[in-house]
C-alpha cells in the first residue's frame, strides 16, 4: 500500500493546507518529492527531471504573472504522471479558473500551504513516509515467508533476527487492526506503538504486528494494558489478537501465527481483545475450517437442525445457542427468549431426536456446541 496524498494531509504538519482543485486525486500515490521553482530554459521542460508519482513543491513564482505559463507547467506535470502539487501561498493566493479546470479535469490535486512552512520539513516528512512504506513492504514479504508451512527452522531463525532485533528472555506478538482507524488516528497510534521500548512494529496486511520483548511477565502485561488504553481512547471499533509468550527463537513463526489467528477469531466472535490461550476449541477448529473433515461434521450435525428450522420456522438453533449460553438452565433460557419453559424443553428434545441423540444428552451438548462454533466461523470467515 503506497503513500497517498491523503495520508500526508492527515498529518498535523498539513493541518492548515487547503485543497483548491483536483480533490478527486487525493488517493494518487506518492513516489518522490520534486520542485518546480527553477527558471525555464528555452521554454522547454526536461522530462528526464520528472518521474511518475512525483509530488511537486512550488511557489509558482516563475509563472505567477502568466496564466499561460502556469497552465503549461501544470499540464507538463500532469502529462508526466506526477501525482499532485503543493503550492506555497507566498505569491499565489488564488488559482486562475483555467488552472482549476485543468487540475479538476485530470484529478491532479493542487494544495495551498502556508508560506512559513519550510521546504525541508515537507521533504523530510514525505521522504520518511516513503522510506517507511518501502521498509513495510520488505517486512511484509518476510512475514509471508515466515508463515509458509514449508519453512525450515534455520529460515525461521534467520527471519526472526531480521524482523525482531531486540530479543529478550521472552517474547510475544500482538496483532491490531490499526488500518480501521482514520488516517490521522492511525498515524498517531502507530507513532505511539513505534516508540514503545522493547518492541518492534511490523505492518501486515490491514493491520500491525507488535513484537513485545520482555524478561518478566509484568513487562508484557503493562505493554498490553498500554495498547488497550491507547486504542480505547480513540473509541473506534477494533480487534486485538495476542499470542502466548515464547522463549525459543525457533518458535517465532508459531508466535506470529497465534496472534494472527487470535485476531481473526476476535473479529468472528466479536471480542475486542482475544488471547490465544483463551481460544479453547476455536484454536483447533479455525485451521480446519475449509477441510473435508470439518465440513462432513458440520453437514451431519448442524445442517439437519438448520433444515428443520428453515422449514418449520422452529427457532431450534437460537434456542440451543441460548440454552448453552445459560449453562443448560431451562428456566434462564425461557426467560431470555420469553418462552415457556416447556417450549424450551420441547425444542431441545426435538433437536436431539433429529440427531438421534435423545438418549445421550452429553453427546448432544458436545456435538452441537462444536457445530455452533463451526457455523460462526463459516459465516464470518473472510475468503
Amino acid at each position: 500500500m503506497a503513500i497517498q496524498i491523503k495520508d500526508l494531509l492527515s498529518l498535523n504538519l498539513f493541518k492548515s493546507a487547503v485543497i483548491v482543485s483536483g480533490k478527486n486525486g487525493i488517493s494518487n500515490e506518492i513516489k518522490r518529492v520534486n520542485f518546480a521553482d527553477c527558471p525555464i530554459v528555452d521554454d522547454i521542460y526536461d522530462k528526464n527531471l520528472v518521474k511518475q508519482g512525483d509530488i511537486f513543491i512550488s511557489s509558482l513564482y516563475i509563472v505567477k504573472n502568466s496564466t499561460d505559463k502556469m497552465f503549461k507547467l501544470i499540464d507538463f506535470c500532469i502529462k508526466s504522471e506526477s501525482c499532485g502539487m503543493f503550492v506555497i501561498n507566498e505569491y499565489i493566493k488564488k488559482l486562475p479558473d483555467k488552472i482549476i479546470e485543468l487540475s479538476n479535469g485530470n484529478n491532479f490535486p493542487i494544495i495551498l500551504i502556508d508560506a512559513d512552512m519550510p521546504y525541508a520539513e515537507i521533504i523530510k516528512t514525505v521522504t520518511e513516509m516513503i522510506f517507511l512504506e518501502q521498509s513495510n513492504v520488505i517486512s511484509e514479504m518476510r512475514l509471508e515467508k515466515l508463515l509458509n508451512k514449508n519453512i525450515t527452522t534455520n529460515e525461521v531463525i534467520y527471519l526472526a533476527k531480521l524482523l525482531n532485533s531486540n530479543f529478550k528472555k521472552n517474547y510475544a506478538s500482538i496483532y491490531i487492526n490499526t488500518d480501521n482507524f482514520t488516517p490521522g488516528k492511525n498515524h498517531l497510534i502507530k507513532t505511539n506503538l513505534k516508540n514503545l521500548t522493547r518492541c518492534e512494529l511490523l505492518r501486515y496486511k490491514k493491520g500491525s504486528i507488535l513484537i513485545v520483548n520482555f524478561n518478566i511477565i509484568s513487562e508484557f502485561i503493562s505493554t498490553v494494558n498500554y495498547i488497550k488504553n491507547l486504542v480505547d481512547s480513540y473509541k473506534d471499533t477494533y480487534y486485538i489478537g495476542i499470542s502466548n509468550s515464547f522463549s525459543n527463537i525457533k518458535d517465532f513463526n508459531l508466535c506470529i501465527k497465534q496472534c494472527i489467528s487470535s485476531f481473526e477469531i476476535a473479529k468472528i466472535i466479536d471480542g475486542n481483545v482475544v488471547y490465544y490461550k483463551d481460544l479453547n476449541v476455536y484454536k483447533i477448529l479455525y485451521p480446519l475450517i475449509d477441510t473435508i473433515y470439518l465440513n462432513d461434521f458440520y453437514n451431519e450435525i448442524f445442517i439437519p437442525i438448520k433444515k428443520y428450522d428453515d422449514y418449520y420456522n422452529a427457532d431450534l438453533i437460537k434456542t440451543i445457542n441460548t440454552y448453552f449460553e445459560n449453562d443448560g438452565d431451562y428456566k434462564k433460557t425461557s426467560l431470555k427468549l420469553h418462552q415457556h419453559e416447556n417450549t424450551i424443553r420441547y425444542r431441545i428434545l426435538k433437536a436431539k431426536k433429529i440427531l438421534n441423540l435423545e438418549h445421550n444428552h452429553i453427546k448432544f451438548i458436545e456435538q452441537m456446541s462444536i457445530a455452533l462454533k463451526i457455523n460462526k466461523l463459516k459465516n464470518n470467515k473472510k475468503y
